[in-house]
């Protein structure tokens, strides 16, 4: 069995498990969704007690053993929690319910340059980001203390040393400037 089989088996077992998720028109059981997808099933059940009405409903269900109060999800609150909870196969999972995943590499990757971004100026602290670019402390004395991302890519484009996705990253953020 090749590494290719194996995922569409894991991808039809997480379908087969979220087939058999209660649903009532377009509201999910919270719990059965957290019980199929979570790595961490308590962190996450408290995290959707904060969510606002709109994306989860509580409803009481007649059960034969009695009564049974059931938060369910609407769409919101489900898309809400497939971005933030900590789900196993978070791709599967988006493609499950027809979400559009983030990309969370990106999304660390703008955090962490919002950080060193200095406003007043309106360029990058330069030791700062060669070291993020190259994984390891970096001189340049071609650049100033503060740089732009275009000047950066420009003399360090063809360098093997460099994290090929953060410089895909910042060649993104240049174009879109």
């Amino acid at each position: 069995m090749n590494y290719a089989s194996l995922l569409n088996a894991n991808k039809v077992a997480l379908f087969a498990k979220l087939d058999g998720v209660q649903k009532i028109k377009e509201l999910y059981v919270a719990n059965d969704i957290i019980e199929a997808v979570s790595n961490k099933k308590g962190r996450d059940m408290n995290m959707i007690s904060s969510y606002a009405d709109d994306e989860v409903q509580i409803y009481t269900i007649k059960r034969a053993t009695g009564l049974k109060a059931m938060r369910f999800f609407t769409k919101k609150g489900l898309t809400r929690y497939i971005h933030e909870g900590k789900l196993f196969d978070y791709k599967n999972v988006c493609e499950y319910f027809g979400i559009e995943p983030n990309d969370k590499q990106a999304l660390e990757y703008k955090q962490y340059l919002e950080t060193i971004y200095d406003t007043t100026t309106k360029k990058y602290k330069t030791s700062t980001l060669l070291r993020w670019l190259f994984n390891k402390r970096k001189m340049c004395k071609s650049l100033s203390d503060y740089t732009d991302i275009q000047s950066v890519i420009d003399l360090f484009e063809n360098s093997d040393e460099i994290d090929d996705t953060k410089l895909n990253y910042l060649k993104n953020i240049s174009a879109a400037l």
